[in-house]
């Protein structure tokens, strides 16, 4: 029986097999076409880079882990000892190098990637760069009382301690940076660097930390239980871009506190950011909760930038325009559409807002935010009368006589003197005093509530609250007159004594 032949050339009507047809398409399609670009090959490798990212196990929430161990059964307990396992073969001293003395660059030089570095304490002065992802850890010592306080000081005269260009961890380290700068950081961010976390570390000196606008969204700041103070020209925390996380901080003496720029995303949760100049200038979105803030110089506490309120503004105006065009076409934006063929646009979830209406505030939620506020001890007894009596007395030899909306109401000194808190003393110094002289305002929740965040201080005392009465002014001046009298009879008895002698 001869074997059939496959037809491999068309039929009078120009058809074919199907699969003949696509053996000629694809050998009619040039080679070039068929070979990927560059571009795409690029695009094709980041595309499964960002795909291999958002597949990693750290970044899976825990009900995903809590579901994988449901599913594992009693395999469960096999899996939490191996990880048990690796947990503790990870701090194994192979992977740990304890640095003494000058020898930090040497020893991140010789490490490996993921290692632990160990400072002994000390004091370090020098520039540390870092280019492979570590975590370097400060021994601490006991003070005279027992207690446990950071022993490892890194302190240059620039105004960068430490160069990262790679993910880095610090626990437990003072920085220190004394060369002012508004465009440096005292911990800066290399090209290849995206996450920097601290943990109970301190930083001092005159420069902040900065997220410059250079770095990506990706870029990471965390910090935890860490001591931010001494930063007059800048704010000691400044993101321009990435994301911030600040817990369990404590941020005072400075400028600012933290400055979140546009984009940025915050996440600030109990922290005590008190005697600065302004506490908070988020541009951002993110949730600010449980934070106490008192003793700020500036009038509002919690601001928002002057560009997000001009950005606001620019939305309303082209809202405005856009929904009076809408309203002045025939027929209006919904039956246009309806006439299109297509659907009217329903309200968008979430509290958006539609096309032509007002605009949303910046998505930041506060909840829970403290400010509280000493207030002013004020003696009334009479030695405390007597002394704001003669600082009345003696500031009027030198300024004149003060006239409430005189000429003096604008004089600082006068102020000072007249209306400043006289009563301090050795004993007003009693933290247990002061502490239990603290009133607390609510800070409202939700961005229209910025109006409410307000950190004045309490009215100064007026020259009124230093007169003391006509009552009082006489008993000084009977006590005064008696003492003069007893002293004015007794000199007499004395010369009567001595004639008859």
């Amino acid at each position: 029986m001869p074997k059939r032949k496959l037809r491999t050339q068309p039929d009078a009507k120009g058809t074919s097999d199907g699969r003949h047809n696509k053996s000629v398409a694809l050998s009619s399609v040039p080679l070039k076409k068929q070979r990927r670009s560059p571009r795409n090959q690029d695009a094709a490798v980041t595309d499964s880079k960002d795909q291999y990212k958002k597949l990693q196990l750290q970044d899976l929430p825990d009900n995903v882990f809590v579901q994988i161990l449901r599913q594992l059964g009693l395999q469960r307990l096999s899996a939490m000892q191996v990880c048990k396992r690796w947990l503790s073969l990870g701090r194994d001293p192979c992977f740990t190098t304890v640095v003494q003395g000058q020898q930090l660059n040497a020893a991140l030089s010789t490490a490996g990637p993921g290692d632990t570095i160990v400072l002994t304490p000390g004091f370090y002065q020098e520039i540390v760069l870092i280019e492979k992802p570590v975590k370097l850890v400060g021994q601490p010592v006991q003070d005279i009382r027992g207690h446990e306080r950071r022993g490892v000081v890194i302190q240059t005269n620039r105004s960068m301690c430490i160069l990262s260009n790679a993910r880095t961890c610090f626990r437990n380290i003072v920085f220190r940076a004394i060369m002012p700068s508004t465009d440096r950081s005292i911990i800066s961010y290399g090209p290849a660097c995206a996450y920097i976390r601290l943990e109970d570390c301190e930083l001092g000196g005159i420069t902040g930390l900065l997220i410059p606008d250079s770095k990506g969204p990706e870029t990471q700041l965390v910090m935890k239980g860490c001591y931010l103070h001494g930063v007059p020209h800048s704010a000691a925390v400044f993101a321009e871009a990435g994301s911030v996380k600040l817990e369990g901080c404590t941020i005072t003496n400075c400028q600012m506190a933290v400055n979140a720029c546009q984009g940025v995303e915050v996440d600030i949760r109990n922290n005590d950011l008190s005697f600065n100049e302004v506490a908070l200038v988020v541009d951002g979105h993110g949730v600010i909760q449980d934070n106490v803030m008192w003793g700020n110089l500036h009038r509002s506490t919690v601001d928002v930038s002057p560009e997000a309120l001009e950005r606001l503004q620019a939305q309303m105006a082209a809202d405005a325009a856009a929904a009076e065009q809408a309203g002045n076409a025939p027929g209006g934006p919904q039956e246009q559409a309806v006439e299109a063929g297509h659907a009217a646009e329903p309200a968008s979830p979430g509290g958006s807002r539609r096309r032509g209406g007002p605009p949303r505030l910046p998505p930041i939620r506060f909840s829970g935010n403290h400010i509280k506020r000493p207030l002013r001890l004020r003696h009334e007894d009479e030695d405390q009368q007597r002394i704001r009596k003669r600082a009345k007395k003696l500031a009027a030899e030198v300024y004149g006589e003060h006239e409430q909306g005189g000429d003096w109401d604008d004089d600082g000194e006068w102020h000072l003197v007249n209306d400043g808190d006289l009563d301090s003393s050795d004993e007003d110094d009693d933290a247990s005093v002061h502490s239990s002289d603290m009133s607390g305002d609510l800070l409202g929740e939700g961005p229209e509530d910025y109006s409410s965040f307000s950190d004045d201080s309490d009215e100064s005392l007026h020259s009124s609250e230093f007169d003391t009465s006509s009552d009082s002014g006489s008993e000084f001046s009977d006590t005064d007159g008696e003492g003069s009298n007893s002293e004015s009879e007794g000199g007499e008895e004395q010369l009567v004594l001595d004639e008859q002698q």
